[in-house]
């Protein structure tokens, strides 16, 4: 499985203990901050790593949901799920609420503690 992270880089530290956590968990993923390298279009890796992945996974955060880039990946994430039936997962690092246009789907917050990502 690979999942495609969509995160403010303002909550980078927690996101990549995060993706660390599922990489030992046998999940592959995209994450902006490690997978676009200098001189690559932010768009087209952002549009190839959307393609390419089997869940989109939400970072809700106060900033997120600020972040003009995060909600230009979750339109294209919405897209993706009603062309291709490609998942959304939702897991909230605050008390923000989850936005309007996919608080339907079942969220989780962030797990603390290692028996939780098994």
């Amino acid at each position: 499985m690979k999942a495609f992270i969509s995160y403010s880089f303002k909550d980078s530290v927690v996101v990549k203990e995060l993706a660390r956590k599922l990489m030992a968990n046998r999940v592959d993923v995209f994450l902006a901050e490690w997978d676009v390298q200098d001189g690559d279009s932010f768009v087209q890796k952002i549009n190839t790593g959307l393609a390419e992945c089997d869940c989109f996974l939400f970072i809700a955060s106060d900033h997120s949901i600020h972040s003009a880039w995060v909600w230009m990946e979750l339109s294209s994430a919405i897209v993706h799920k009603v062309e291709n039936d490609k998942k959304i997962m939702i897991i909230r690092l605050d008390e923000t609420p989850i936005p309007d246009i996919i608080n339907h789907l079942k969220w989780r917050d962030l797990p603390q503690d290692e028996s939780s990502f098994n």
